[in-house]
């Protein structure tokens, strides 16, 4: 992993600051980050990357939905329960505009909404969002 975060800030160095791929070098040093379990980091790079992205993609773009996605995960691991569900929620609004039926990406968000609700003990909802991730994991992955 250190290797992976040397190469990514190298090439964040390397390229120009309106260089296409920029954001997605944030969002890849904020992986690294959160594998190193240094939170703080990885949630200043996935929003360097998030803001990156609002600017030059458009609003319904996956890739924002990523963003939104990778800022709630870090939210969720910091106990910032309410905040990380409103990213996912966030989220999971772009995934429907993209994705018309199943797919694994709202499949992911759907099953971490329920784990947020399973956090904050309200089990009921949690098991609503659960129900329906296993549903689109099932249809995406029939045994």
């Amino acid at each position: 992993i250190d290797r992976a975060e040397k190469y990514f800030k190298n090439l964040l160095q390397s390229v120009p600051p309106d260089h296409p791929d920029i954001a997605d070098i944030y969002n890849s040093i904020g992986c690294v980050y959160a594998k190193k379990g240094v939170l703080d980091e990885a949630l200043k790079n996935y929003n360097e990357a998030y803001e990156i992205r609002k600017r030059k993609l458009q609003e319904t773009d996956p890739k924002i939905a990523g963003s939104l996605h990778n800022i709630a995960v870090i939210y969720r691991a910091q106990s910032e329960i309410d905040r990380a569900l409103d990213y996912f929620l966030q989220a999971l609004t772009i995934h429907e505009k993209n994705y018309d039926g199943d797919h694994e990406d709202k499949g992911y968000t759907i099953e971490s909404i329920g784990l947020v609700y399973k956090s904050k003990c309200k089990f009921d909802t949690a098991l609503i969002w659960l129900s329906r991730a296993l549903g689109k994991y099932k249809r995406l992955f029939p045994t």
